[in-house]
């Protein structure tokens, strides 16, 4: 089986996760070219770089031998109390692809075990993920791994 030979590393790499990110890029801007902009590496790089300086902030490369092939970006979310609800916090997956020649191979699903047990060493009881509504491989996917709804996030257009 393919996920034998997957490696899974943590990385700082903001250049790697950037150069990772293009094919993702550039399906949410297909999908919402209103909302997500053309694929610009010096644009990304330097986001990712400060996004990944965040001490709550974590991503893993998965490689196949030395060929980097997927990766996950992870923020731990801290909720305060407040008023109306209790604290709590969760491992939220803020990033997550898998280079498309490498799809459906059990790569997603080793980086989906890897934020499973990674939250399981933080002490965190839940991950959570959003996707785009007409990402339907994205839904449908991670439905297939126990992701469920639970928040729906709903908008009007005003012309």
């Amino acid at each position: 089986m393919l996920n034998e030979m997957i490696t899974l590393q943590t990385t700082t790499d903001h250049r790697l996760i950037a150069q990772m990110n293009e094919e993702v890029q550039q399906l949410h801007m297909r999908l919402h070219p209103e909302v997500f902009k053309p694929y610009d590496k010096s644009s990304i790089e330097p986001a990712l770089e400060k996004m990944m300086t965040n001490p709550d902030c974590y991503a893993f490369v998965a490689k196949l031998g030395e060929i980097p092939v997927g990766y996950l970006v992870m923020m731990v979310k801290r909720i305060p109390e407040s008023a109306f609800t209790f604290a709590r916090e969760s491992l939220y997956i803020d990033q997550i692809g898998v280079l498309n020649d490498h799809r459906k191979t059990g790569v997603g699903s080793l980086l989906l075990e890897k934020a499973e047990q990674f939250a399981k060493e933080l002490g965190i009881t839940g991950i959570e993920l959003d996707h785009w509504t007409t990402n339907t491989v994205a839904a449908t996917y991670f439905r297939s791994k126990g992701f469920g709804l639970y928040r729906e996030q709903l908008s009007k257009q005003i012309n």
